[in-house]
C-alpha cells in the first residue's frame, strides 16, 4: 500500500522511505503541499551506498509471503556500471528490522538502460524494468525486462532470463511497467 505525506524534516527528496509494519509509506511533497509532518514509528530504508540523484525508490516492491518478507526498490539513474545504466536493491526483514540484502543490475547494463524503473516480486521471483535497454545494436530504448530468482539460502538473487518483445522497435520502451 502506497501513502502519500509531505517529507520530515532534513529528508532528501524521493531517496527513501518508511517501512511501517509491512504498509510501505512514500513521501511526494509535491502532491501534499507542506503540511506538517510527524515522522512515523517505523523503520527509514536507505541503500549501503547511497548517491545522489540515483533516483532510489522511483519503483517499489514487497511481498511478504516469503521467510519474514522480501522489499525491491529500483534506483534507473545509479551510476555504478555506467551512466543511468541503473541497479536495484534487495531489503529483507529478518527478526525485526529490514536489512540490504543485494544489490541487481542488468547483466548486460550500458548507458542509460534505466534498470530498475520498474520491480515487482512474487515469491522467490523478481522482475525489473529497462525501458531504455537496446534489443540489439541498432535498438536504442527498446526496452527489456529481467528476471531473477532466489534460490532459498544465501544472500544472492540469480539472473535468469532477459525478455525483449519480439517485435521491439526504437523506443518502445518495453519494460516501463512490470508486474508477476
Amino acid at each position: 500500500m502506497l501513502s502519500r505525506a509531505a517529507y520530515p524534516e532534513g529528508s532528501n527528496r524521493l531517496s527513501s522511505f518508511w517501512i511501517l509494519g509491512i504498509t510501505l509509506a512514500v513521501v511526494f511533497p509535491s502532491i501534499v503541499g507542506q503540511a506538517a509532518f510527524d515522522p512515523p514509528t517505523g523503520q527509514r530504508i536507505l541503500p549501503d551506498d547511497r548517491r545522489a540523484s540515483e533516483q532510489f525508490g522511483i519503483s517499489v516492491a514487497v511481498d511478504s509471503s516469503a521467510g519474514g518478507g522480501f522489499l525491491v526498490v529500483g534506483a534507473f539513474r545509479n551510476d555504478q556500471i555506467a551512466s543511468d545504466a541503473g541497479k536495484a536493491y534487495v531489503f529483507r526483514r529478518g527478526t525485526s528490522p529490514w536489512f540490504q540484502m543485494d544489490e541487481i543490475f542488468a547483466p548486460d547494463g550500458e548507458v542509460f538502460n534505466q534498470f530498475g524503473q520498474a520491480v515487482a516480486i512474487d515469491g522467490d521471483t523478481i522482475a525489473i524494468g529497462a525501458p531504455a535497454a537496446r534489443k540489439d545494436a541498432n535498438l536504442f530504448a527498446a526496452g527489456a525486462v529481467y528476471v531473477f530468482t532466489y534460490p532459498g539460502t544465501g544472500d544472492q538473487w540469480i539472473f535468469q532470463q532477459k525478455l525483449t518483445a519480439s517485435d521491439g522497435a526504437n523506443g518502445d520502451a518495453f519494460g516501463r511497467a512490470v508486474d508477476i
